[in-house]
């Protein structure tokens, strides 16, 4: 188990490749080497609030307001954009596939910007309220938001496809595995869909105390956490029992990165990060 200290503020996002751990706090993005974990890089965004996500060869990150292009290798900023304009339409954590990035502003809108040209993006507006929780696979990509619903959106198209409803209260995670659609709420529910037929198929009521907002599969096993509850519990998928609970607060914006067979934590409190080995996170009993 390693302690990664890198900033006195909380973690908002994790990224891992090969080589690094990417780290979002604060106004900056940490770069540390995964061998021995020291950061040998610091990107200064210089807004508040920055999020990030990853590919081959960028780092893609919002800030409150603007949307950001860095080179992954030079660490140069390639673009800038601005899409908020205040409180009431700032940005959310961003995810992309081959050809996009995907990010929220609030209050409903979801953007969609081109990995060829950055100054091609759309702006969608399907859900009427914020998005808090996206995922996505080959074909589709799949948000939750404060309206209380799944939508589950066609990437070639841009159009949604299919509405899951079933929650009472805000959406706050969406994820995804070959089988399931996981949805988790502020209404303190999990809702398990079968991912062909869209059906609901689980609904696990009173999961956790308080809202949750962090999901992480792996294997057959599901990690739920909620950070104001400060525990996380795994359950085994398909019986949907409980494996075991974790007094952890894990941040709801950085949560739990898998690499490998190495975990990296969020801790809330402590605006650290602590690694384990996977299988003693979801399997071995404390």
């Amino acid at each position: 188990m390693a302690i990664i200290k890198l900033s006195t503020e909380r973690i908002t996002s994790m990224e891992v490749d090969q080589n690094n751990l990417y780290v979002a706090s604060g106004k900056k993005i940490y770069v540390c080497n995964k061998a021995d974990f020291q950061c040998h890089q610091v990107i200064d965004v210089r807004e508040k609030g920055v999020q990030l996500t990853i590919d081959s060869n960028h780092i893609y990150c919002t800030g409150s307001y603007h949307f950001y292009v860095y080179d992954k290798f030079s660490y140069q900023l390639l673009y800038k954009c601005r899409y908020g304009q205040d409180i009431s339409s700032d940005l959310r954590r961003p995810i992309n596939d081959k050809k996009y990035v995907y990010f929220p502003i609030r209050n409903g809108a979801l953007v969609v910007v081109c990995k060829n040209d950055f100054n091609n993006a759309r702006i969608l507006r399907k859900h009427n309220g914020t998005i808090w929780g996206m995922d996505d696979d080959e074909q589709f990509l799949y948000t939750g938001s404060v309206d209380k619903t799944v939508m589950v959106w066609e990437k070639d198209s841009f159009k949604v496809v299919k509405v899951l409803q079933g929650h009472k209260k805000n959406v706050q995670r969406v994820r995804v595995s070959n089988q399931y659609i996981i949805s988790a709420a502020t209404d303190l529910s999990i809702l398990v869909w079968d991912k062909t037929s869209r059906e609901l198929v689980v609904r696990l009521s009173k999961a956790h105390k308080r809202a949750i907002n962090g999901l992480v599969f792996w294997q057959s096993y599901l990690l739920t956490s909620s950070q104001a509850e400060r525990k996380a519990i795994v359950w085994q998928v398909e019986t949907w029992q409980k494996v075991k609970e974790l007094e952890l607060a894990i941040d709801e914006g950085g949560g739990v990165v898998i690499d490998n067979n190495t975990a990296y934590l969020a801790l809330k409190d402590q605006c650290l990060i602590q690694t384990c080995q996977v299988a003693e996170l979801f399997t071995s009993q404390h």
